[in-house]
Parts: C-alpha cells; structure tokens; sequence
C-alpha cells in the first residue's frame, strides 16, 4: 500500500527552543563542513552539489542552534532557480520524518518560493515556506511525515528557491532570498518536535563523524579502524560518545577528543553513526557516514623457526600448514600449524628430509603433497611425501623421475597433480619435462615435455580443465626471463604453444578471472610494475578466459 505524505508542520523559531527537537541530520545537513572558500562565499559544502546562488555562508536571523552557518541563497545574479542537492539512502517499507530550518526573506512583491522536496518522488514529503507565512524572515522549523514505500530508499533531497519573482527578496534582506539549515530525515519512531519557547529542556548535543570522511575508504593496518567525531553541547557538556556500524556498537569514547578505534572490523561496506551523551543524559545521533573498509596485514604470531622458501598451504579447517624452507644454515625438514583464531603456531609432523623451493598442494582428499625441492645448495630431490592433517604425521610416497625444485604442481579437475619444469641442481640444468601424480597409487607418470625447460614460471588451472604455463627463467642463472606460454591438455596429455606476453618475466603471478569476468587495470596500486591493459588482459581462444600477467 501507497502511503501519502503527511501535511507539513510549520513551527516559528521565535516559539521554539530551537535544539530541543530529537532528529538524525542528513550528510552536512547543518552545513558546517562549508568546503572551499571561492571569493567571499561558499558554494561547495560537502556533500552537496548544485547551481545558482546559494553557498554555505553566515546567514541572517539566524539562532543559536545554527552554528553561525546555514546554505544561504542570494539573487544579486538575478538566478531564477539557486539549488543544492544530495542523494540519501533510506531503509525501505519505512516511515520517516522529513524537517529542517528553513526562511524567506521575501516580500509582497519581491520574493522567491522556499522549497526542500525528494526530487518529485512519488508522495514526496515536500515542505514549502512563501513569503506571505508570518515572519518568515525570522525562520520557521518544518516537518513533514513520509514513507519509503512510496519514495524509494535512494532520495534525491533538494534545498532550493524559485518562482522568483520582483528582485527576489526584499529590499531590508538583498540580496538573501531564502536560508535552509539543519536538513534531516529521521526515521518516526524516534523523531521528536521541539519543545516551545521558554522551555526549561536541556538543548540536545551536537555530533557529527569527521573520520572515516562519508563515501571514503577506511584501513585497518592492525591498530583497528579509528573513528572520530567531533561532539560539543551549547547548554551543558558531552560526556560520551559511541560509534555504531549499523546497529554493532563498535567504539566508545569518554573524553574529548572522541575517537575510538573499531578494532574487530572485517573488510565490507559500512553505514557509521556516532550518538552523543550530555550531562543530562540526553542524545544525538549524527548523520550516517557510508564507508568502505578495508582490513590490510597485522602482525601476528612469529614462525617458531626462521625459514625463508617455504610452503604455505590453507587447509579445510581454516589452519595453515608452512613446511619446510631454509633458516640460513640448513634446509628445514619441520612444518608449523598456524590457528588464525588464536593467532599463534604449533608444531606438527616432520618431513623425512630437508626441503626449501618445493610445492605443496591440497589434494582431494584434504591431505597435503608436498613435491622436490632442494635439499643442498647443489642438490635437488625428486622424493615426495603427503602430509596428513588428521594425524599431524607425513608419509613418503612415489619419486618422481626427475629431480627439481623451482617448478610448478597444479591439482587437475581429475584429482591428479601435474608437475612442471623446475631447477635440478644435481646437473645444474633447467628441466623440461612434466609428469602426473596418482593419488590413488600413490605413482607418477610421464606428461610430456614443454616447448621451452624453465623454472620460477607460473602454472594455472583454466576453467575447460587445461593447465596455462607462464613465462619463467630458462636458465639457472635467473638472469634472463621467458614471455612464451604453453598450455596442457590433460586429456590428451600434449603441450601446446600459445601466443607469447608482451614483456617477458619471472618470479610473477597469475590470476583466473571470472569467466566472462571485467579486470580494470586502474585499480592497481603504483607498486605493481603493469605499464597498460593489453599486458596485463589476454583473451584467450580456449574458454574465453581472462588471465592477468604479474
């Protein structure tokens, strides 16, 4: 059901205790955040847009509540129309209160009509203030009742003047036409008109966030999110301040200045408010900030080894297992459990020899196989063993037939794993060859031979199945890189070459993107070496699969 606005309530601020009224302003709806200061005036208040005559100015006749700034509109340029306007975002199937402070400074005949509306929404609450309402100079509070099933969650709010008629105010007032301040819309369970002049209630604090700013990025580094608000009481003083993400208390502040850190943030969008207490026990909400968070590396628990060349593998159970890698004296045969929970390392099971420069893979069946490696700085191993999580214990299986370390393990849509080129430093050569790994018995078996032996290459599983071989080094002094690619058909076990990169690389990534998926390049920070869109995007003829080249 449709539900129309409620008639406006026009109340004169001389028969008010302006301040005393219980809303939630809107983004900047008291229009102290005035921007940047162009000539004598103000014409960009955060987050407001608009055009004419109108900035965010010392107003006339202003009360006490105004902060010495309200969005004033002139008519010296003679505009028929001066408007500021944002877009709120409301809960649907709601029912708020649309008010604010609002004056016209015109006359019989020299004036303009003083509006805030929605843009025309469908039952919008639109609040209308002409120069013949009684001391409208003077200012009036207004309010208006409406529903969202009607306007739609995303308003567009508008303060603007038109229907300019004379020289558009009066003669006493040029060239201020009309003044608005104080904007809100307040969900009508809590909205509270104000309490009439000479009342003894206590004025409601003033609050508003300052940090993270609206519509901004906000990063959690380890030290949580730090949220500040600046909090002051005309009558009385603040004597706390809580931060809420949505309806999650997430911070509180007893003291000036009031900030407090979110500390258990998780990276997503946010609405932020901030509510005010005063000696009187009496609140404010602020305005809601949007925000989005983003949770970057905290420290954690140390390794309880050094180790450098190592594995990382998450496992089903959300821990990690590290193994193996060098301390700076040996290769390490001992594995670590890192418990994200607790944020701390165990130790596990032991390899049966030494290994850095190795792969671990999470087969199918949940247990871990690691493969090669190098044991000496000039011996290379093809001994492998899986890691069993349930127990903690290792278990040697199959060799492969060649020995390598640098290579690649990619786990097949089969449950087999493919094994590819690498460094043996036994011969001191780059090797060629691939093999494939059977869980099943524990075996390997010849896979052909790439086009091009290299190591510290990248191999990635593509949505048909076919494994994609990157780039690398073709020698063991790593001092030239490769841009070839070749692709592996595991049903017909055959390598193919594929159209080169533009830039030849090691030591890189690569990354599947969502089939049929966007990659914008712009989103990349400075500190990642991609100079275009046409290194860093290929299409390929296999599946229409996006890769990005590290």
């Amino acid at each position: 059901m449709v539900t129309p606005a409620v008639a406006q309530t026009k109340l004169r601020l001389s028969t008010i205790k302006p301040g005393t009224e219980r809303v939630q302003l809107i983004n900047n709806g008291d229009f102290q955040f005035q921007g940047p200061l162009v000539g004598t005036n103000y014409p960009s208040p955060a987050d407001w847009s608009g055009f004419g005559d109108i900035f965010a100015n010392a107003g006339s006749n202003m009360v006490s509540y105004d902060g010495g700034v309200v969005c004033r509109a002139e008519v010296d340029s003679s505009a028929s129309v001066s408007l500021f306007s944002q877009t709120v975002v409301l809960e649907p199937a709601t029912t708020y209160v649309f008010s604010g402070y609002i004056w016209n400074m015109g006359d019989s005949t020299s004036h303009v009509t003083a509006v805030m509306d929605m843009d025309d929404a469908l039952n919008e609450p639109q609040i209308v203030l002409n120069a013949s309402d009684a001391q409208a100079n003077l200012g009036y509070f207004v309010y208006r009742s409406f529903n969202t099933a009607s306007t739609g969650t995303n308003v567009n709010v508008r303060v603007f003047y038109d229907a300019f008629t004379g020289t558009g105010t009066a003669p006493a007032n040029y060239p201020v036409a009309a003044q608005w301040d104080n904007i809100a819309i307040t969900k009508a369970v809590n909205f509270a008109a104000p309490q009439p002049s000479g009342s003894t209630a206590t004025l409601r604090p003033l609050v508003r966030i300052t940090s993270p700013a609206n519509g901004g990025i906000a990063y959690d580094t380890g030290a949580g999110v730090a949220i500040t608000a600046d909090a002051t009481d005309l009558d009385g003083s603040v004597t706390n301040v809580q931060f809420f993400a949505g309806t999650n208390k997430v911070g509180n502040s007893s003291a000036s200045p009031w900030t407090a850190p979110w500390t258990n943030a998780v990276s997503g969008s946010y609405v932020l408010t901030a509510v005010a207490t005063d000696n009187t026990g009496t609140t404010t909400r602020s305005a809601p900030v949007s925000v989005s968070v983003f949770v970057t590396f905290a420290t954690t628990g140390a390794l309880t080894s050094i180790r450098a060349g190592h594995s990382a593998t998450l496992l089903p159970n959300g821990t990690v297992l590290v193994v193996g890698g060098f301390n700076g004296t040996i290769r390490l045969a001992t594995s670590e459990l890192y418990d994200p929970a607790a944020g701390g390392w165990t130790a596990s099971g032991k390899m049966a020899i030494g290994r850095t420069l190795h792969t671990a893979t999470l087969l199918s069946n949940g247990k871990v196989l690691v493969t090669g490696g190098h044991f000496t700085a000039t011996g290379s191993s093809p001994r492998c063993e899986w890691y069993d999580p349930a127990s903690g214990t290792w278990t040697e299986t199959g060799a492969m037939t060649t020995a390598r370390g640098n290579h690649t393990a990619t786990l097949l849509l089969n449950g087999k794993v493919l094994v590819a080129g690498g460094l043996n430093r036994n011969t001191g050569s780059v090797v060629s060859t691939a093999e494939l790994y059977d869980p099943g018995t524990g075996t390997w078996t010849a896979a052909g031979s790439l086009a091009n032996a290299r190591e510290n290459h990248t191999a990635t599983l593509l949505f048909d199945g076919k494994v994609l071989v990157v780039g690398g080094a073709p020698d063991n002094l790593q001092s030239n890189s490769l841009s070839s690619v070749e692709v592996y058909d595991p049903a017909a076990r055959t390598w193919a070459t594929d159209n080169p990169m533009i830039s030849a690389r090691q030591f890189h990534t690569a990354t599947l993107l969502p089939m049929d998926g966007y990659w914008s390049p712009g989103a990349l920070t400075p500190a990642i070496s991609i100079p275009a869109p046409s290194s860093t995007i290929r299409l390929l003829a296999h599946g229409r699969r996006r890769v990005r080249w590290g």
